[in-house]
């Protein structure tokens, strides 16, 4: 899957209104869709009492039926629509803003709102058909049915909203969900080099850079975050014009209009478009995303932390709760390699260079501000010790252990 198919089925997963149009697409496609039903019914299941009763219902019945289930499902779904409001309100206010993403890619939320609006169109230009006959055959009993079933259907989505809604606020759960993406990002990271990690170091980041006669910088055109860098598209580039390109950049980073994001060494002049089609593969926005930011998930989790430690809601136990998951994620990196700050083509000459995340940045993202504003809960503060105790004892690769041995180390410093 490219960088860019990702991105976008990003965008769409946390978009409120592509589910439910998608949904209310298809309860107007049903509507016609009700000739080729009929058609597909085996004549045994029509003989049934049910829908010989049915097929001999009034016109004026049938209408009122497909009436009754359009208004009772509009007006359900505005009720679906101020409750995922107030839901929504209360996920900001509890666990910052941030979290809003997580509530709207449950798609629980987008489901329900559809069922329900798919529900209303199909009533609503089902009453188009009532008198709409095909080879002599009325198909009142079909729209009558179908609209009972979506009435049916849609009584038992929105208990199972109100069961999803009831649960999903709680902050156990809250936090089971940011850790569970916490944790697929980081499955995602390739295993790890043994031989290399017993060095303390991956090789391939030693090999010194390129000093190319010309180097020109690479000046993004629009300030906001950096959301995503194709570093196969830059590989290719590179290899294809024969260049070292040097980036200052990391994902997440914010960056400014006209700042310097890297340099582009070629022996000879590189031209604007190529520098054009460079910066085309990094791709700026004005929020953070979890396509390449290994510390989006670590900072939500942070997020709830700092704002159950502060004054006006004082739950050290859902910041125990954060630590634990933030540690859980870290105990991952066990096997895990962190991107490489260098890319080499595949004769192995050095193309890319760019920042490394190392295991300290991760601790410094999961427990800084934690232990900042833990410092008057003597329960966070020791849980907090003992859970960099636990991670020191894993068996980990040797530069994690001195990782976290110097984080300790510099934050005892800090705190005298």
């Amino acid at each position: 899957m490219t960088l860019q198919l990702k991105r976008w089925l990003e965008i769409l997963q946390s978009s409120y209104w592509v589910i439910p149009s998608i949904m209310a697409l298809l309860g107007m496609l049903l509507v016609p869709a009700q000739f080729l039903i009929h058609d597909l019914l085996p004549d045994a299941l029509l003989r049934l009492g049910f829908f010989q009763h049915l097929q001999n219902m009034g016109q004026a019945t049938a209408r009122g039926i497909l009436s009754t289930v359009a208004a009772a499902a509009i007006g359900t779904a505005s009720v679906v629509f101020s409750v995922s409001i107030v839901v929504l309100s209360l996920t900001a206010s509890q666990f910052g803003p941030r979290l809003l993403k997580n509530f709207l890619k449950q798609g629980v939320a987008q489901l329900t709102l559809g069922t329900f609006i798919a529900t209303f169109m199909f009533s609503l230009f089902g009453l188009t058909l009532l008198d709409s006959a095909m080879q002599g055959v009325q198909l009142t009993y079909l729209l009558v049915t179908v609209s009972i079933l979506l009435g049916a259907g849609s009584f038992f989505v929105l208990i199972f909203y109100i069961h999803h809604i009831a649960t999903f606020i709680q902050a156990p759960r809250v936090i089971d969900d940011v850790s569970r993406a916490l944790m697929a990002r980081l499955k995602s990271l390739p295993a790890i080099d043994r031989d290399a990690a017993q060095n303390g170091h991956c090789p391939q980041d030693d090999r010194e850079e390129p000093a190319p006669a010309l180097q020109r910088e690479l000046k993004t055109a629009r300030s906001g975050y950096v959301q995503a860098i194709d570093f196969d598209a830059l590989l290719e580039q590179s290899v294809t014009h024969d260049l070292f390109i040097r980036l200052d950049i990391y994902p997440g980073q914010f960056v400014l209009v006209a700042q310097c994001l890297g340099m582009v060494g070629h022996a000879d002049a590189v031209s604007d478009d190529l520098l054009d089609a460079l910066l085309d593969c990094i791709t700026i926005g004005n929020e953070r995303t979890a396509t390449q930011d290994l510390s989006y998930a670590m900072d939500q989790l942070v997020e709830i932390a700092v704002r159950a430690l502060s004054p006006g809601i004082n739950d050290p136990f859902t910041a125990i709760n954060c630590i634990d998951q933030l540690a859980a994620g870290l105990s991952l990196l066990a096997d895990r390699e962190l991107p490489s700050a260098q890319l080499h083509d595949d004769q192995g000459k050095l193309r890319i260079s760019k920042p490394r995340m190392g295991y300290g940045n991760l601790l410094d993202a999961a427990f800084a501000q934690i232990r900042t504003h833990s410092q008057r809960d003597l329960a966070v503060t020791r849980h907090l010790q003992s859970t960099l105790q636990n991670l020191h004892a894993l068996s980990l690769p040797e530069h994690y252990h001195q990782a976290i041995a110097d984080w300790c180390e510099q934050r005892e410093e800090h705190s005298k």
